[in-house]
């Protein structure tokens, strides 16, 4: 079950998105990561005890669109929650590219990589979120 954390748009014009606490067992990966990296993540989160971005989520197979080295740190830090911002495909304000020239990349393979567990490799996909999110940090004993 999703529980939603406190989050408030900033422009009442603007498109509202929520961020939820989804527990972490729920969000599939799609990438590989570099372990030095996400090590270094951990420790950065650890010592600062705050989680301070949500990690972008895809909302019919919960894969991960942004975010997997904070989502395999939260694994590290034994984080049963994660703060999440649900979105769809179809959002016009995600934007999908391959990291290797900047093509539009078709997320049906990334969504592929959630199901079958058979990773894309580092740095595939860059996903770019233009949504007006206001996000309050959160202490790791909320996340726990």
């Amino acid at each position: 079950m999703l529980e939603t954390a406190i989050l408030e748009a900033g422009d009442p014009n603007a498109p509202r998105y929520a961020t939820e606490l989804v527990r972490r067992e729920k969000v599939r990966p799609t990438e590989q990561i570099n372990e030095g990296r996400m090590k270094s993540l951990a420790s950065k989160i650890q010592r600062e005890g705050l989680w301070t971005k949500p990690i972008l989520v895809e909302a019919s197979k919960m894969a991960i669109m942004d975010g997997h080295h904070r989502f395999h740190a939260a694994s590290l830090l034994g984080l049963s929650k994660l703060p999440c911002l649900i979105l769809t495909y179809d959002d016009p304000n995600l934007r999908v590219v391959g990291w290797a020239g900047g093509a539009p990349y078709d997320h049906v393979r990334i969504l592929e990589a959630a199901v079958s567990g058979e990773m894309l490799a580092f740095k595939t996909t860059k996903h770019s979120f233009s949504g007006d999110v206001a996000f309050s940090n959160l202490p790791l004993e909320a996340l726990r």
